[in-house]
């Protein structure tokens, strides 16, 4: 089931990266995802919710670690 809810993350993760960030604009997300630091000076809300990717990047790296010290327990 953990897998499954991993996959499902990291399926949705990707397909954000290639969908429109605003409705108005065509920004695509990986666009946003590199430059969506800088907007900090400007719209501080903008910026706080990009750095949601830095606790997704991190999520991901603990998971795989936790997954591969197991793997190499047993």
């Amino acid at each position: 089931m953990h897998r499954l809810v991993f996959l499902l993350s990291i399926l949705l993760y990707l397909a954000a990266l290639y969908l429109p960030v605003y409705s108005e604009k065509s920004i695509q997300g990986f666009v946003a995802l590199i430059l969506g630091w800088m907007v900090g000076a400007n719209d501080w809300a903008t910026a706080v919710s990009w750095f949601a990717n830095i606790f997704s990047f991190w999520a991901l790296f603990s998971f795989s670690k936790k997954k591969i010290q197991n793997q190499l327990a047993q």
